[in-house]
């Protein structure tokens, strides 16, 4: 069972992986969903836990995966969860979806 577990888990893993663009791939900037928004950064020690907690306050039921980072949008008003030491992949794709909502 913890075998099947463990291939469930990393299978899954693989697939999220997959639908990751490349840092250097292009986005359509044309169509965002906003153009100017209010960015605040909570730099916190567990990223996992931090947008577990957030996600299901918001009422969005957690995200069930291991998490880098993590965004939530609400209108003009957008706040990234990254971890205490962060890179430029990890913000700006948070930041990404800042602007165009949910495009993965």
């Amino acid at each position: 069972m913890k075998k099947m577990l463990f291939i469930l888990a990393f299978v899954t893993t693989l697939a999220h992986a997959a639908l990751e663009k490349s840092p250097t791939d292009l986005y359509d900037m044309t169509h965002l969903m906003t153009n100017k928004t209010l960015v605040t950064v909570v730099p916190v020690p567990n990223v996992n836990e931090a947008c577990e907690r957030e996600s299901r306050k918001r009422g969005f039921g957690g995200f069930g995966i291991a998490m880098e980072a993590c965004s939530f949008w609400s209108g003009s008003v957008c706040t990234i969860y990254v971890p205490l030491r962060s890179n430029n992949d990890q913000l700006g794709h948070e930041l990404h979806h800042c602007f165009s909502g949910s495009f993965h």
